[in-house]
């Protein structure tokens, strides 16, 4: 990834940049984006920023992370925004629950099930769609099985098509190894990065073990 004083320009006293804040705004429906990251404390103001846009367009906001992520976010979105008035009205729902899992395992077509019944109850309520992010590590419980993330982010991106969804899946890049970041790589359409939002990602759908590059190498190739 790019130095930390990439990020410097990125986050500017705990805060995007205006430039950066623009380009989130070509997020869209049927976008099934990828945060890759290494420090925190630029994921949250990213996702704050994702969720805001949201709630802007009348959109439902869910937002799945560890108990101590989610509280430092909240923390923050009470700055910007009324946090429980928005969750009063079901238009943001802020969770550390993993109803998704089973016997404490990940279930790839369980949590793609809860997904669309999550947008079906986005759209009954009122609101215009679902806006949906979420920490991967967390989202996999005890049972970190890379082969069926890839397999599970592979079925998820092709759910994607029609739907009133918009997805912003995070890989910490501290945790996930090489084979891993690049099989999510080639399973979303639109990549986030240091200061690099790219809408159109040439390496979707391709073959992650054609990939011989340094995956940071990859990502600075999508500017």
């Amino acid at each position: 990834m790019h130095s930390e004083s990439a990020n410097v320009c990125l986050i500017q006293d705990g805060h995007l940049g205006a430039d950066y804040k623009s380009k989130l705004q070509s997020l869209a429906q049927g976008h099934h984006a990828c945060l890759f990251y290494k420090n925190i404390e630029v994921a949250i103001p990213i996702t704050i920023e994702f969720i805001k846009i949201g709630l802007e367009r009348n959109e439902r906001c869910l937002y799945l992370a560890d108990p101590l992520t989610l509280a430092a976010l909240k923390r923050q979105l009470s700055h910007v925004l009324d946090v429980e008035r928005e969750a009063s009205r079901g238009a943001l729902q802020l969770s550390s629950e993993r109803h998704h899992l089973v016997d404490g395992r990940f279930d790839g077509a369980n949590m793609i099930g809860l997904l669309e019944k999550g947008v079906k109850g986005a759209l009954k309520a009122g609101f215009a769609g679902l806006r949906a992010a979420g920490d991967v590590i967390w989202e996999l419980g005890s049972d970190i099985d890379m082969g069926k993330l890839a397999h599970y982010e592979a079925v998820l991106d092709k759910f994607f098509t029609g739907q009133k969804l918009t997805g912003l899946c995070q890989y910490n890049c501290n945790v996930f190894e090489h084979d891993c970041l690049c099989r999510s790589l080639t399973a979303h359409n639109a990549i986030l990065f240091d200061e690099t939002v790219a809408l159109n990602n040439p390496y979707h759908g391709s073959a992650a073990a054609e990939m011989k590059h340094p995956f940071e190498q990859l990502l600075v190739t999508l500017q």
